[in-house]
């Protein structure tokens, strides 16, 4: 980490080559090596040119994994190699802060469903090896950073985390930089940091009470107006090309606890969160989670039913069914079962 960042950065893109290696995939190869394993060398390459200047790069590898978790272990020797690669070098293993991370756990398994399912979906991994040099110039950054690792972390930490990397090798100092909702691992971060405080939305926050509903007619119907949003919001420009859904099944039902929740303040309406999985029909068993908000008038107890879009999550494939829609809606694919 000597003088990194001190020299200009060069700004080097292997999109070029990801696009045009593509077409020459077969399987999982890419002549006689695997995709993995030409993505890690590129990264060698990488960190070789730049081995006496500084370097931060950001190596992002997917498909290994995006789709299912049965082939992920095709990539552990590829990983094994990359990993021996930085240890057998002293430069490396001395000065390189190294990240192994990933942006989101199993979201198709069959376990999806259930709770261990959601916590390893919302729960993705991420390792940190500190180098030597770190550890001697920066004690407290790093005592902060094993120390953090039994606390609440997000990706805008790893981001804000990033930034003090490159402002401590230039300054000394960490970052300025302050976003109102991210945490550097080199700082330290509350035991009891909420998912407000972080910027976690209800619908992806592990760290909630839920209170398990009974499915009863007012969990039957919050069902029925979750799915009639879909039809009615979601997918109305598009419903003479996808399948109306029903409702199939409810597997969960939860209150969450509002203490842990950041709440507006409305004078004319009591809000309570509820969090589903449902199955829907006419398309194919779709398996869908959601967070809505529901919110009771004080004067004359009308309901009303908040659904966004942003806190919907299809736990189960869609495969081909969306192909009708993929090149105009593609970000509507999860809710559609083409019927032309």
């Amino acid at each position: 980490m000597n003088n990194i960042f001190s020299v200009s950065m060069k700004k080097i893109f292997s999109k070029s080559f990801q696009l045009s290696s593509s077409r020459f995939i077969k399987g999982d190869c890419i002549g006689g090596k695997t995709y993995a394993r030409v993505n890690f060398e590129y990264g060698e390459s990488f960190a070789n040119a730049y081995k006496n200047q500084g370097f931060f790069g950001i190596f992002f590898l997917a498909n290994y994994s995006h789709g299912s978790t049965e082939t992920i272990q095709y990539v552990d020797q590829d990983l094994l190699k990359f990993l021996e690669f930085f240890n057998s070098d002293e430069t490396f293993k001395r000065n390189t802060m190294l990240f192994i991370m990933s942006d989101h756990g199993p979201r198709f398994t069959y376990s999806r469903k259930s709770l261990s399912g959601l916590l390893k979906e919302r729960n993705p991994f991420l390792s940190v090896f500190a180098p030597e040099i770190f550890i001697k110039r920066y004690p407290n950054e790093y005592e902060n950073l094993i120390s953090n690792t039994k606390k609440l972390l997000t990706p805008m930490d790893i981001y804000r985390t990033w930034l003090d990397l490159i402002a401590l090798e230039k300054s000394g100092k960490k970052s300025l930089h302050n976003d109102g909702r991210s945490l550097s691992l080199f700082s330290e971060i509350p035991m009891k940091r909420s998912c407000a405080e972080a910027g976690i939305d209800p619908h992806f926050c592990t760290c909630l009470k839920r209170t398990k509903l009974q499915i009863n007619d007012t969990t039957k119907n919050i069902a029925n107006e979750f799915v009639n949003f879909i039809n009615e919001n979601l997918i109305k420009d598009i419903k003479h090309k996808c399948a109306k859904l029903e409702t199939s099944k409810i597997y969960e039902a939860y209150l969450l606890e509002a203490d842990l929740i950041k709440h507006q303040i409305f004078v004319d309406f009591i809000t309570h969160k509820y969090f589903f999985q449902i199955e829907t029909k006419n398309n194919n068993g779709g398996q869908f989670e959601f967070t809505v908000t529901e919110e009771i008038h004080k004067n004359n107890g009308t309901k009303k039913y908040i659904f966004d879009k942003r806190y919907i999550s299809r736990i189960n494939k869609y495969g081909r069914a969306a192909d009708c829609i993929q090149k105009d809606f593609p970000s509507l694919r999860e809710f559609c079962y083409c019927v032309v």
